[in-house]
Parts: C-alpha cells; structure tokens; sequence
C-alpha cells in the first residue's frame, strides 16, 4: 500500500479516511490540521499542520483532500496540486461505475453510488453514498451530489454546485455553477448559476 495523507480533520474527513481504507490500497499516514486548530476526533493520527505540507511532501507522496466545502476543498486541492502530490481519485468498492467511468482527481465516489455510461466525474467532486448517476451525466469539478440524489440521463452539474440529499434532476437539466437543488426537491428546469432550486416561497405552508 502506497503512503497517502487526508487533508481535513472534521466528521467529513473521517468519512473520507474509512472509504479510503476500504480500498485497500493506501496507508493513511494522519490528517493534515488546519493552522487555527479546532477540535480533532479522540483517536484521530494528527500527521500536521497546513504550514507542514511542503515537509510533509518530502517522504508522502499523495494527499486526499476531504473537505465538505467545495470552495475550500477547490483551494486546498490547488495547494496540493501545485505542492507536487498526487491526488488520487477514490472509489469505494461497493460503488458500481460502468465501464470507462472513473473518478477524477481528487474526487470520491462512495459506497453503494452507481455512475451509468459515459458519466464524467470531474476534479474534487464528491458523488455520495447511494446516490445515482445515470449515463451521460457530466459532474463539474468539486460539485457534491449528497445522499440518495438522483441524477437522470444528460444532466449537467456545474462547478461547486450541490445537489441535495434525496434529490431528483430530471433528463437533460442544467444546474448552474454553485448552483443548489434543495434536500428532497425535484429540479425539472435548468437551475441557474448561485441560485437555489426546489425551496417553497417565502410564505408558504
């Protein structure tokens, strides 16, 4: 197993580690703190600090960034990237993808997702657990499709959009850069750039 570092140290992180571990393929070295602190899980490896990623480079060559902000985890995955550490994309081993679908850099696929033909995961994305992607779906990089979302044939996931847990994108929508489709909504229509989808009006019951 080849030496790999988690980037992030909150409950997301954790996630990431147990799917990495499931592969069998890496040896997680710790978790890599943010400077300012915070609160780390009892029993968590503490391999460093941010500050410590140019050191830490020098004897691990590869680094997980697992952070559930997509813009952070846009800036951190840069970071490593530019530090010179392989990125790995993760796949957990129940996941089913259909032949030629792969995770892309830096992005997770977890356990019990299906990515149908010709999906396209981009750079840092998160496609959750359970969740569906059906055949010609393109993922942007770090857009996070949550639980049990379910993307229909042809739909396109901008740059750090979220689709919602329980979710449904209907065939061939659009859901914008930073977009949102709401927890438990039905998106029919493109979902514009910045916007939230399926959230009842100011004032309804």
């Amino acid at each position: 197993m080849r030496p790999i570092l988690i980037i992030g140290s909150g409950p997301h992180s954790e996630m990431c580690a147990a799917v990495i571990a499931s592969t069998g393929e890496w040896e997680i070295v710790g978790h890599v703190v943010p400077d300012s602190g915070g609160t780390v899980p009892a029993g968590m490896v503490v391999a460093g600090h941010d500050s410590d990623l140019t050191a830490l480079r020098t004897r691990i060559p590869a680094a997980f960034v697992a952070i559930g902000d997509g813009a952070v985890r846009q800036r951190l995955l840069d970071l490593v990237t530019g530090l010179g550490f392989e990125t790995p994309g993760i796949t957990a081993p129940s996941a089913v993808l259909a032949e030629g679908v792969v995770a892309g850099d830096g992005a997770i696929i977890c356990p019990a997702a299906v990515l149908n033909t010709a999906a396209v995961v981009g750079r840092g994305v998160i496609v959750n657990t359970a969740a569906v992607v059906e055949h010609h779906v393109h993922l942007g990089d770090c857009a996070h499709v949550a639980p049990n979302a379910t993307l229909c044939g042809s739909v396109t996931v901008g740059a750090l959009a979220l689709v919602g847990a329980g979710s449904v994108v209907l065939p061939d929508v659009t859901v914008g850069d930073g977009a949102i489709v709401a927890a438990g909504s039905a998106a029919a229509r493109d979902v514009a750039p910045g916007t939230i989808s399926g959230l009842p009006k100011k004032g309804a019951s």
